[in-house]
């Protein structure tokens, strides 16, 4: 019973110290009525009714702002209202208790104490010491002025009665402020450790947070920087060898200067695939094919690829290959994909070895029903790594005198590390630093069911294109060339249309099979000249493929949208026109 009426004038659990004053006021209101209805039952009528008038009075105006206080639309007038009610019930009793020596004295000095709680403004504070000072003044001239107001005790029986109630009532008021203090109090610094303790943690992980950042800014300023080295060696090769091509006479310096602008020109474009590759991946745009690989046939196109190095060439180096008789012959997987991870971890192993080996393994991990699961290890005999911490992180390298040294853009590791992901594996480093290093990663690769292997897939069967009548839409006067170069190569024939609008005429005039269609470009672009195309009332329609540089999923998702068949992205070759030409 006791916990639900302290619960009722919240006087349990609450934080908000002004409502717990209020509820106190109202309690006391409470206990202070019903001692003055006692005392109108048991006393004289004449001298204690006004007190019962102002005392119920004073008991509504607490129900009345203690309601209002919850409800949040108090208002601080109805407060200088309750404290007054307050006062003049006082003040009424120290007329009635024989003035100065009565009790009511002691009540005065606890309704003081509580309504200078009640106010939180200075100037309000301020106000109330000015009231409370007046207001004792008052009611003490009046009672030496006008003796006759103040009424003496019936008996001593009565005073002490009266003394014992006012003072319990002060004693069990100031005790109870300072047990609500109290609570607030031991609250408050509760709050406040945890709040120091959650500021100390947050203080933590911002260092943290900002030591981070620190060292990415670093990382990505060093990354840009050995960037913009790797991007200008290829350029200043080009451009240099561009530029003093026409100078040469005889024909070994023209073909020195061509191999240097071919093995530039694939430098460049390595680099520019990575970071595209790079993009794909953290956009989540890059996705895997599943199609009949060889892992024999993929090692030995990459031993051939490198087969040309210089360290090959001279025989510091050597290329071993190892492949498990137990793997199948013919697998489901992306072998572009895989042999980029391996060509790029062979790539590294070359970078970094100066004598000795690099052996390339392919292990059976597992042999499943319908899938086996495939270890390859790249070994060296190089440098080996010293920190092998954050060597698969974005714009990381193990050390700048490396890059300087090696050059390489950081991007590499990355990648392998996301392509063996998407298939489903992980990959792992062993090195001790200068006893070289070993890069291991498995992969899931699906058996193919034998009716369903087409053989002749893994073959370099002659080209044989479906389509006789070609357009080519390419308002740049050097892609038109290569092209040409490449049409002729393949024995075929094409026209050519500088933008869109110019496409869009020659289709409504002569039957095309194929166009290929530039997306950028003055006039009309290729999107609308696609959309206007589609639109002819034509016997059959052309295969449109887009020549586009932008790989991002939805330019491409664009591209096909407007009604085109297919996109080929910059640069091309002349073995991706066969794919587009043969299909």
């Amino acid at each position: 019973m006791k916990t639900k009426i302290l619960s009722f004038l919240r006087l349990t659990n609450e934080n908000d110290l002004e409502l717990r004053l209020y509820s106190s006021a109202l309690f006391i209101s409470t206990f202070v009525t019903l001692f003055t209805f006692l005392a109108f039952l048991f006393s004289n009528e004449s001298y204690t009714s006004t007190n019962l008038v102002l005392i119920i009075s004073l008991l509504a105006l607490s129900f009345f702002c203690y309601k209002l206080y919850i409800e949040k639309s108090f208002h601080i007038y109805l407060t200088y209202a309750y404290i007054t009610t307050m006062f003049l019930s006082v003040d009424s009793f120290f007329f009635t208790t024989d003035g100065i020596f009565g009790g009511a004295v002691l009540t005065l000095t606890a309704v003081s104490v509580l309504t200078n709680f009640l106010l939180k403004e200075k100037n309000e504070k301020t106000f109330l010491l000015i009231f409370i000072t007046i207001n004792f003044f008052s009611i003490y001239i009046i009672s030496k002025i006008f003796p006759e107001m103040v009424l003496k005790y019936n008996s001593e029986t009565e005073r002490e009665l009266d003394f014992i109630i006012s003072g319990f009532t002060a004693v069990f008021f100031s005790a109870f402020l300072v047990k609500t203090f109290k609570d607030n109090y031991d609250k408050d610094r509760e709050n406040l450790k945890s709040q120091k303790l959650e500021l100390i943690k947050i203080n933590e992980e911002l260092e943290k947070a900002k030591t981070k950042a620190e060292e990415l800014a670093n990382i990505k300023s060093n990354f840009v920087s050995n960037m913009s080295h790797e991007l200008r060696t290829p350029l200043n090769g080009i451009m240099a060898m561009s530029e003093l091509f026409p100078a040469y006479k005889t024909e070994s310096e023209k073909n020195k200067a061509i191999e240097i602008i071919q093995n530039s020109s694939k430098l460049l474009l390595n680099i520019v695939n990575d970071i595209l590759d790079y993009s794909k991946i953290d956009s989540g745009n890059l996705h895997l094919e599943s199609l009949p690989i060889s892992i024999n046939k993929i090692l030995e196109t990459i031993k051939e690829s490198f087969s040309f190095e210089k360290k090959f060439l001279n025989d510091s180096i050597r290329l071993e290959l190892n492949v498990e008789k137990e793997i199948e012959n013919t697998l489901l997987g992306d072998s572009f994909r895989l042999n980029q991870i391996l060509s790029n971890l062979v790539s590294n192993a070359i970078k970094f070895t100066e004598q000795g080996f690099i052996l390339i393994n392919a292990k059976l991990l597992e042999d499943r029903f319908d899938e086996q699961k495939i270890l390859f290890e790249v070994v060296d005999t190089g440098i080996g790594i010293k920190n092998k911490e954050n060597l698969f992180q974005i714009f990381s390298q193990e050390d700048s005198s490396i890059t300087r040294k090696y050059g390489g853009t950081g991007l590499g590791l990355v990648i392998v590390k996301n392509l063996v992901l998407l298939m489903k594996g992980d990959i792992f480093v062993e090195s001790e630093f200068g006893q070289g290093s070993k890069f291991s990663f498995y992969v899931d690769l699906k058996k193919p069911e034998l009716k369903k292997v087409d053989f002749k897939l893994t073959e370099d069967n002659k080209f044989q294109a479906k389509y006789n009548s070609i357009l080519l839409v390419e308002d740049d006067k050097s892609n038109q060339t290569i092209f040409q170069m490449f049409m002729k190569k393949l024995k075929l024939n094409f026209d050519i249309a500088d933008n869109g609008l110019i496409a869009v005429e020659k289709v409504r005039y002569k039957t095309y099979d194929f166009i290929f269609m530039d997306m950028n470009m003055p006039v009309m672009d290729g999107i609308t000249a696609t959309l206007n195309i589609r639109e002819l009332p034509l016997s059959s329609q052309p295969k449109i493929v887009a020549l586009t540089a932008n790989i991002l999923e939805e330019y491409k998702d664009k591209c096909i949208n407007s009604g085109m068949n297919d996109y080929l992205t910059k640069p091309y070759t002349i073995v991706d026109l066969k794919k587009v030409l043969s299909v």
